[in-house]
């Protein structure tokens, strides 16, 4: 037979495991708690992603659809070519992202493509102009020729030349006279072309001229006024012709575009006038667009246009900044209009209400419009379909808020009842520990009160029974026998009111005014003598306090039990054993004192002496051992009376009990 060992239960171990099984019952209800707080805030913040995911759709399909629509009017104008550019002129002044008409002609069987608007501008012909007999003639003698000359053998070319070769005469012959410091012949060289000054770059192409060349004859013209220190001037013809390049269309532009930036906003600066060369920049980066869509029709979609009537998108792949929605009109006849998107973009986010919590990124990520990262986008569905729509992370911001601190709201009960469950359990266990505690202190002291009942009863029996049967006769031994039987009495009497006294009722009797210095006092007087008895030094300094008030007896029988333990648990190595007592006033409180140089309380004892049954144990503890009952008789004595007594450091390792209690006034 296999003999199994018997395993006893007691209600100790059965505790212990009901309270380790409703500390894992907690830990697992405060998980369950907070995982369902979490999962629902997680659930709450998809589904917000959500909405805001279906409000960004929403927002990207009408504003598509809106430039599907405006798209569709602008490319329905371009059909009547005789009023294009009045049209073009007018969208450009009253939409802020339009920029430009452009129309083709795509015939079956030809390679390229005819351009129809805007349309093509002269370039400067220099083979031509260089078999020109007057120029000839002057470039062959500005070589050996004085250079005061050289201006006047162009100049010379220009009566009776075509417009071309006067043009070009005459910029030749102003680009010396400048450089010679002569800006009125410059200029007079410039007039006699008969070209008027002002002369548009549009209106110059519509008459054959290249706009280069007439830009060039403006700009030296104003470099001859500034030459003259007329600056006003020279910046009034300056911004007349850098407006007029910025304004160009593309076939213009691709002549003249780069004077914009040099000479005409360096020359501004110089004369003074930084704010009109700032004026510049943003039109010139629209040119800038609209030069490079140009390029873009010109050399790519005019012959890859796909045929059929619906709008179709171009965007620019390298950043020029533009969108080309362009649609066949009719057969073979395609038309397109240029907008800017940056400036498209802006309006679309201007017009909305959350302007300031939306942003715009292309496919690739990049951001178009905005500052941030996107959280949640969606992409526009078919004219800008390039680009997505999207919120940035602070737009969930305050609703994600608004989620934690529901979050927080379920998650603060959790945590609440969680702790009022661990702190009950504590408590419980604690106040478990506290009983055992007690109930083993209870067991010691019923144990060391019987062994310390009994001997004294022993004694007194056995001396009773030898008088019983006679065994002392004579008077000297009955008397000796009596006496030791009224001796082993008191110490039992003595046992019995200790116990009785921490026993009985705690509730204080009717408190009545007394003089805690006179009750002082008093109790020393009655001890002087024991402590002579006993060897032990007293000394007092007993102040007057006032009057407080309370249960007298206890109040005397507290003081006497401090006395007592000072006498009793006095060190047998010590010559002069002392115990000084002192009583004084502190605000509206009476401080009793009572310091020894006995064995001591450790540190680690001097709360626990105070409880019932406390004992400090080991060797050299005294003549007559405690039981633990008087120092709790006494702190549940200055309890009772709203005091309060600790114990500290006395003197050479001594002990210092100091009793606070309350005054009446």
């Amino acid at each position: 037979m296999v003999a199994f060992p018997i395993v006893r239960v007691t209600a100790s171990s059965i505790r212990r495991i009901s309270y380790w099984a409703l500390g894992v019952a907690l830990v697992l209800l405060i998980a369950m708690g907070v995982w369902q707080a979490w999962r629902l805030q997680r659930d709450l913040e998809t589904r917000e992603l959500d909405r805001a995911s279906k409000d960004l759709e929403r927002q990207a399909s009408l504003w598509d659809d809106a430039l599907a629509q405006r798209s569709a009017a602008w490319l329905q104008d371009v059909e009547d070519s005789d009023t294009l550019r009045a049209r073009q002129a007018w969208y450009r002044d009253g939409v802020s992202y339009f920029d430009s008409f452009y129309k083709w002609e795509l015939k079956p069987g030809q390679l390229g493509a005819t351009i129809l608007f805007p349309t093509p501008v002269p370039w400067e012909d220099l083979p031509s102009l260089n078999e020109d007999r007057c120029l000839r003639r002057a470039r062959a003698r500005e070589s050996f020729s004085a250079p005061a000359d050289v201006p006047d053998l162009y100049a010379a070319c220009i009566d009776g030349a075509s417009a071309d070769v006067a043009l070009f005469a005459a910029t030749e012959a102003a680009t010396r006279f400048l450089a010679q410091g002569r800006a009125d012949e410059a200029v007079a060289a410039l007039d006699a072309t008969g070209i008027p000054a002002d002369l548009g770059l549009d209106a110059a192409a519509a008459a054959g001229l290249a706009p280069r060349r007439v830009a060039l004859r403006r700009l030296l013209h104003a470099e001859a006024l500034q030459m003259a220190e007329r600056n006003k001037f020279a910046v009034g013809l300056l911004v007349e012709l850098g407006e007029d390049i910025v304004s160009a269309d593309g076939p213009v532009l691709q002549q003249v575009l780069d004077f914009v930036d040099y000479p005409v906003q360096e020359q501004l600066r110089q004369l003074g006038a930084p704010d009109q060369a700032v004026a510049l920049e943003a039109p010139a980066e629209a040119a800038a667009h609209r030069l490079a869509a140009w390029k873009e029709v010109e050399t790519e979609l005019s012959v890859r246009a796909e045929r059929g009537a619906d709008c179709r998108v171009v965007h620019d792949q390298y950043g020029g900044g533009f969108l080309l929605v362009y649609s066949e009109i009719s057969p073979g006849i395609f038309g397109a209009a240029q907008i800017d998107e940056s400036i498209l973009i802006a309006e679309l986010l201007e017009s909305s209400e959350e302007s300031a919590s939306l942003l715009v990124t292309d496919r690739a990520g990049r951001m178009v419009a905005g500052a941030g990262e996107p959280e949640v986008s969606a992409d526009f569905p078919r004219m800008l379909s390039h680009l997505s729509l999207a919120y940035p992370p602070d737009h969930l911001t305050a609703v994600q808020a608004e989620f934690r601190a529901q979050f927080l709201s379920q998650l603060l009960p959790i945590l609440v009842g969680g702790i009022i469950g661990f702190a009950a359990l504590a408590a419980r266990v604690t106040a478990d520990r506290r009983e055992q505690e007690l109930l083993e202190r209870q067991r010691e002291f019923a144990t060391r009160v019987t062994h310390e009942l009994k001997t004294p009863l022993a004694g007194i029996r056995v001396m009773a029974e030898n008088l019983e049967l006679g065994a002392a006769s004579d008077p000297g031994t009955i008397k000796a026998f009596s006496g030791r039987i009224i001796a082993e009495a008191d110490k039992l009497t003595a046992r019995i009111e200790e116990i009785l006294q921490v026993a009985r009722s705690r509730t204080p009797a009717r408190p009545v005014p007394y003089d805690p210095a006179a009750l002082t006092s008093d109790i020393l007087r009655e001890w002087a003598p024991r402590f002579a008895d006993a060897g032990v030094r007293l000394t007092q300094d007993v102040q007057p306090v006032g009057m407080a008030v309370g249960d007298v007896p206890l109040l005397r029988d507290a003081f006497v039990c401090l006395l007592d333990n000072a006498l009793k648990y006095r060190r047998e190595d010590e010559p002069r054993p002392l115990v000084d007592v002192r009583l004084h006033r502190e605000g509206n409180q009476c401080v009793l004192e009572v310091t020894d140089n006995g064995i001591g309380v450790p540190p680690a004892k001097r709360r626990a002496i105070f409880q019932v049954f406390a004992r400090v144990e080991g060797p050299g503890r005294g003549k007559a051992g405690g039981h633990g009952l008087g120092l709790a008789f006494v702190a549940d004595a200055v309890t009772r009376h709203r005091g309060r007594v600790d114990c500290e450091d006395g003197l050479d390792g001594g002990a210092r009990f100091v009793v606070r209690l309350p005054l009446s006034g």
